[in-house]
């Protein structure tokens, strides 16, 4: 059995589904520290002028560092759910798919959630949900019980001894710099690393020669509908003209100064 452990984020990039997809049971890591400028209320999509932020006001009362992930409020008394489905209207309604996807997001951020979490996971869910990832289990860190005094290593090898026979841990390549991977192999469970290739689709370029990756995945969805899925597991490829020139979001900003 194959098991991710790994924080929830604000409409995750392809790579997160792709986790998802390998694996029997997700766990959500969102009692752990918060963190700012981070994917938990943010994240990229593509744009005329190239990519923009979408971020999720959050109330901080006290320094970030003392919350929990699961603990971070968002700030509803900005319109900031207005703000990004005007710019998800503004830039996929020409898009193939918007008429099936727009309604999906537009239905979930007017709810005006509580947390962060709250809103992340039913994004996330529904994600699933349209993209047919239902074979994964989800689960939370925060119901398991997990003593506060264990760290990185312990605390993931605690949750995987929770959950029971398990026989892999998929974890992201980052992690390489911190994991005491011995101790996994003492219990017997190999860490297989994700180290994802990003597909080339059908994006929106606005007439430029430019693929711009690791966006969110909604933008993916947006002019690829449910076919989807298959080209984010790399089932489906497609091939890339030869004028089409393949960059990162720090690429791109470097290139306009």
């Amino acid at each position: 059995m194959k098991v991710v452990i790994l924080q929830s984020g604000y409409m995750p990039w392809l790579g997160f589904f792709s986790m998802i997809y390998e694996t029997d049971f997700f766990v959500f890591l969102d009692d752990a520290q918060w963190t700012v400028r981070d994917w938990r209320n943010r994240n990229r999509i593509r744009t005329s002028r190239g990519w923009t932020w979408l971020t999720v006001p959050v109330k901080l009362d006290k320094a970030y560092y003392d919350y929990e992930i699961c603990e971070v409020e968002i700030d509803n008394s900005q319109n900031w759910q207005e703000n990004h489905l005007g710019l998800l209207r503004s830039f996929y309604k020409k898009s193939h798919y918007f008429e099936e996807i727009y309604p999906l997001f537009s239905n979930i951020l007017l709810k005006k959630h509580r947390f962060v979490v709250d809103l992340n996971y039913e994004l996330i869910f529904s994600i699933s949900d349209y993209l047919d990832l239902k074979k994964t289990k989800f689960l939370f860190s925060q119901e398991m019980d997990i003593p506060s005094r264990l760290k990185k290593t312990d605390r993931l090898l605690d949750i995987l001894e929770k959950i029971g026979n398990v026989s892999v841990y998929l974890s992201g390549p980052a992690a390489k710099s911190y994991l005491e991977i011995e101790k996994f192999g003492d219990k017997g469970i190999e860490i297989c690393w994700h180290e994802y290739v990003h597909p080339y689709y059908n994006q929106i370029t606005w007439e430029s020669d430019t693929f711009i990756t690791y966006l969110s995945v909604i933008d993916l969805m947006f002019n690829h509908g449910k076919e989807s899925l298959d080209i984010l597991t790399h089932r489906k490829v497609i091939e890339k003209p030869e004028y089409i020139k393949i960059i990162m979001p720090e690429e791109y900003e470097r290139g306009r100064k």
